[in-house]
């Protein structure tokens, strides 16, 4: 076992966090991280959004009817065009 952290005590001296500063690094960190964000966000979104939809069925509502919407939001959902094609005139 010491015979490990002697080969690896070399290379934690010289490691430094500023290493993560220099623009070689900087080049493919920030895509990296925007990526692992994003994606994790959307991933969170697409789960919430089940989860939403899920309940919505079991209090007998329809998740894709826009008045089953008012339950879950603040106030009335606004109704376009595609609404009208989709659900017919009201």
């Amino acid at each position: 076992m010491e015979l490990l952290c002697q080969d690896i005590s070399p290379f934690m001296e010289s490691w430094s966090w500023s290493r993560f500063l220099e623009p070689q690094v900087l080049v493919f960190m920030i895509p990296i991280t925007a990526i692992v964000i994003f994606g994790g966000k959307a991933i969170i979104d697409a789960f919430h959004r089940h989860r939403e939809r899920m309940e919505m069925i079991r209090a007998g509502m329809h998740p894709d009817h826009p008045e089953a919407a008012d339950a879950f939001t603040d106030g009335p959902v606004e109704k376009d065009v595609s609404d009208t094609i989709h659900y017919g005139q009201e």
